[in-house]
Parts: C-alpha cells; structure tokens; sequence
C-alpha cells in the first residue's frame, strides 16, 4: 500500500502487549495507524527513519498532580518528551475541582497529604514564598467547570481527573477533627455524584494529611460506593504506603464497595504482598503503583507542622515563621506535636492507633538539627 501520511521504517517496536520487541515499520494515515509490518513504502508524505530506535505507544502517567500546573502549561512539553501522552490528575485528595471557589486557598496552608501540594499550587497563582509561575483567575467550582476551562485553555495531552476527597470534606466541614454527620457526608456524596456525572474518572483521597486523616473507613466505603455506581477508581495516598492497618482499610474499602482501587505510592512489604495477593485471589480489584525513582520531597514544613499550628492559615506564613521563633513552640514541637502526629496520620479513625516501632521508618530522626 501507498499513500501514508507518516511512515515510521526500520524501528524496533514495544506494543504494550507483553510480547517480546520486533522490527517493523508503521503506516499513519489522518492520524491513525494504519498498517503495521514490513511496508516497504516510499510514498509517504512523512518518513522517520527509526533505525537503532525503540517505538512504543504513549506512556500514561497516572500520579500527575497537574491539575492545576496544566492550566500554566498547557502543551505539557515536559511530559511530551518523555513520551508521556496521558496523564491522570487530582491525586492525594487535593484535586483542583471541585472545590470552594471562594476559599480554595485555604487548603495550602494545612497539613496536607504531601509537602509540595503547596508548591505545585503557589507555583499556579504566584503565590508567596514562590513568586514564579502564572496568576491563574479560579472562576470553577465544579468538576465540569473545570474540566471546560482546561479544554479551553487547550491541554497538549489526554487528560483525566479524580475529585479529591479533601476537597470534598473541606468544603462539607472545613477543618473539624472529627468523624463527618449524616448531612455532612450527604453533601460529600452529592458533590460526588456531580463530579462522576461531569466527567471525572474517580475519587482520590489523602488519608495521611489533613483534612483526609480525620475520615473512617465507613465514610470513605460511603463515597466510594458512588464511585463504584460509575464504574471509577479509587485511588488513596494511604495512612502510610508501608503498615499493614492501611493496606487492610484499602482492601476493605474495596472489597465493601466492589470500586477498583489502587493504592497510590505503595511500597509493599512481603506481608502486606501476601495480603494483596490474598485479596486479589478472593476477587477484590486492587492494585498499586510506585515511582520507580528514589523518593524525596519538598516543602517539609507544610507537611510537619503541629495541626494547631498548621490550621491557623488565615495568619499566613509571616506569622507561621514568627511562632517558630519562639524556642518553645519548637521544643513542643520536637518532643509532642511531631512524634503524636506521626501516630494520628497512620492510625484509622475508630481503630486503635499504630505504634511507632523502630525500624518502620515512622519514628522521627533528629540528629542534624
């Protein structure tokens, strides 16, 4: 056949299959493979020669975090040239949508999920104490809002979105340490339902942060049963990626619900292996996914800090600092707030908590300081 639009010759393909790599040729016409094999074709209006090359469909990143980032950068070259084409955003509870449009802001300065939620949001909206990036306007509140501001503004990339179940509690009850009320968790399952209509793949949740850590295994089963209603996914930022008591409450959550869950970041030990496997082999649709890279983090302060502390956000990071001066507050900090909170955020509410053992890598290291 003749008349390609783009032929790729001489590559060594990687399908995606699980079947071992092979030499052939690709014929692409109006943006679609069309052949694959030992084309033998000149005509073509484009032709890569891809000797000494490997080719291999798109990559799909499912822990973007660009929710906010691709509104930024849209083109998404970074991702691009890593041959990454589709992404999955609004991980760890902290979605971009949907959200309270009038006090979204408020969530970068609690003790959240991850550190750096914080610096991939400052970044967004020019925020102190990182003045680079572009002030974006948030005119959005809900799930499709969002997704129609992204599509207008004009992502480079496939794109999907989780709501953030942070988020969702947030907006039902702001910051209360506390188990939700029956009206709280009907405006979370309503916010749910709108955001699975909308579009969204399914519901994220940072259970070793603020505001997630305060919800109980039945709460999440509640939201997570809509989910299921969509045919999503659920993804946790668990309590801890290693102790066995979250690994349990994911499997549980999925096998009360029947919703596909991945245990985002897990780093599995051989018991909670043999425990996932166990699972799997009864019929709960569980999974999980790691970084393949040695993991760090920035922005430790945010994450660290005491939740009385933390939660004053109104005050700023002016008045954040100016406590910490104090050699008290950082006493207190060092011997109490730290150590108790490492035990709050594994722990399930309603279960007895976690003990920090030596060797889990939960007990704090304060040589250096």
């Amino acid at each position: 056949m003749s008349g390609y639009d783009l032929l790729i010759k001489n590559g060594t393909l990687i399908d995606g299959t699980g079947k071992e790599r092979f030499r052939a040729d690709i014929g692409v016409t109006d943006g679609k493979i069309e052949d694959i094999g030992e084309l033998g074709v000149e005509a073509a209006e484009r032709v890569i020669d891809a000797e000494g090359r490997f080719v291999s469909p798109g990559f799909i990143d499912n822990h973007a975090h660009s929710d906010w980032t691709v509104l930024v950068h849209p083109t998404g070259d970074s991702k691009v040239m890593q041959g990454v084409t589709t992404e999955l955003s609004g991980l760890c509870g902290y979605a971009a949508a949907p959200l309270d449009r009038d006090e979204w802001w408020k969530l970068l300065y609690v003790k959240m999920t991850v550190g750096w939620s914080m610096h991939y949001a400052a970044a967004a909206y020019n925020s102190w104490p990182l003045p680079y990036g572009k002030r974006i306007e948030v005119n959005w509140s809900t799930m499709a809002e969002y997704l129609d501001r992204v599509e207008r503004t004009g992502v480079g990339l496939n794109y999907a979105m989780l709501f953030g179940h942070g988020a969702l509690r947030y907006y039902a009850m702001r910051l209360e340490a506390r188990a939700a009320e029956e009206d709280e968790l009907s405006t979370m399952k309503a916010m749910a339902e709108q955001a699975m209509e909308d579009g969204a793949f399914g519901m994220s949740a940072g259970l070793s942060g603020c505001p997630g850590c305060w919800a109980d295994t039945d709460e999440l089963v509640e939201l997570c049963a809509v989910v299921k209603e969509y045919d999503g996914v659920y993804m946790p930022h668990m309590r801890s990626s290693t102790l066995r008591s979250s690994v349990e409450e994911s499997i549980e959550i999925a096998e009360r619900t029947g919703v596909q869950t991945c245990m985002s970041h897990a780093r599995l030990t051989p018991e909670t292996r043999r425990i996932v496997e166990e699972a799997r082999s009864r019929g709960v649709d569980i999974a999980f996914d790691i970084y393949p890279y040695p993991g760090s983090i920035a922005g430790n302060i945010v994450y660290m800090l005491p939740h009385w502390l933390s939660r004053r956000r109104e005050e700023g990071f002016d008045w954040v600092i100016e406590q910490l001066r104090d050699p008290k507050v950082r006493n207190k900090f060092v011997e109490k707030d730290y150590p108790e909170w490492r035990i709050r955020q594994v722990s399930v509410p309603g279960k007895l908590p976690n003990r920090l053992e030596p060797g889990q890598g939960l007990e704090p290291d304060w040589s250096g300081m």
